[in-house]
């Protein structure tokens, strides 16, 4: 496996190819090797396959796939627009991930959710959650 590892990572689309067992431990998704980190929060252990690829910068593996899932501040950036009930009107500049967005849509819907890798964008929410739990 090493050897086929080392492989990938000499093409020139390839910035590092990883085992997925490498990616399946905490370790791997609080790693301050922002690379692995990355891999680490995009492997899902029944989807994802026994080796994870990280392209290049500005380099796609497939024409017809995009991820949003690498290390680079290009892909990571996303925008998100929501709208509807429970939410205020207006552009707020936190940072949010595309982690964020099933943990807010859950809590609008009112839907339980169990942990996720994001957070509730409170910031626009017209009611916080902390008020529309007590209900």
């Amino acid at each position: 496996m090493k050897v086929a590892l080392k492989a990938l990572e000499a093409t020139p689309a390839v910035a590092r190819a990883f085992r997925a067992s490498e990616l399946r431990t905490a370790a791997a998704r609080s790693s301050s090797d922002l690379v692995l980190r990355a891999a680490a929060l995009g492997y899902h252990p029944a989807r994802s396959g026994d080796v994870i690829i990280v392209p290049r910068e500005k380099w796609l593996l497939s024409p017809s796939a995009t991820t949003h899932g690498t290390h680079q501040a290009y892909d990571q950036r996303v925008p998100v627009i929501i709208f509807g009930p429970g939410v205020k009107a207006g552009a707020y500049k936190q940072p949010a991930t595309p982690a964020d967005i099933a943990p807010t849509l859950a809590f609008l819907a009112r839907v339980p959710i169990g942990p996720t890798d994001g957070r509730i964008l409170t910031e626009a929410l017209a009611t916080p959650p902390i008020t529309r739990q007590r209900r």
